[in-house]
């Protein structure tokens, strides 16, 4: 399997292989260059910068926004058990 480095750095990775990682626009890789070979590693699903911006909204919310519903968030797991 070949595919082409483009003039602006870019290189397509087969469908057939994006299909069988599931891998979609979006998807972040760490390059690991060991001097005669590069391999693309995926991050994971999880990371924030993964999933960062892809749901879009008019609402933006400030960080003490952010950080009142993540302590009423822990509070009503911690009361859960």
């Amino acid at each position: 399997m070949e595919t082409c480095l483009q003039s602006n750095g870019w290189i397509s990775l087969p469908m057939n292989v994006r299909l069988r990682h599931g891998w979609s626009e979006g998807q972040r890789f760490r390059v690991e260059d060991d001097g005669e070979s590069v391999k693309l590693v995926p991050e994971s699903a999880t990371s924030v910068d993964c999933v960062l911006g892809m749901l879009k909204s008019d609402v933006v919310f400030g960080i003490e926004a952010m950080e009142c519903a993540i302590s009423e968030e822990l509070s009503e797991r911690h009361a859960r058990r």
